[in-house]
């Protein structure tokens, strides 16, 4: 489930670390994320938003920003941090490359996309 507050959004996955992990490992090349690095002891994946890719154009992304030309989103750069709330709780944060915040719409949008990708 997507959580909102007033400044984040946050995907709130009901599994086990290791399962979240390995969920997000798979899911998140099918959202259109390049996997560049991961510290899984950090729970840290290190990403750049490519977009979808030619065969799923037309797609959800086409409605939401109106258009098929390059997304306003692709090749950022993004920190995807996955943390314990509890044992079979984990809080999905999409952050900067940095460490620092992003745009709230822009966090929603792309974790609903992955959000569609985790089986």
């Amino acid at each position: 489930t997507l959580e909102d507050d007033e400044t984040q959004t946050r995907l709130v996955l009901a599994l086990p670390f290791n399962r979240a992990w390995a969920s997000l490992n798979k899911a998140l090349p099918e959202a259109g994320f390049a996997i560049d690095d991961k510290n899984r002891s950090e729970g840290v994946f290190y990403l750049t938003f490519i977009g979808p890719q030619e065969e799923d154009s037309g797609g959800w992304f086409d409605w939401m920003w109106g258009g098929e030309d390059a997304h306003p989103l692709a090749n950022r750069q993004y920190l995807l941090k996955v943390a314990s709330v509890e044992e079979e709780r984990m809080v999905i944060s999409l952050l900067g490359i940095d460490g620092g915040s992003v745009e709230r719409r822009d966090q929603q949008a792309l974790l609903t996309v992955l959000k569609g990708t985790i089986n």
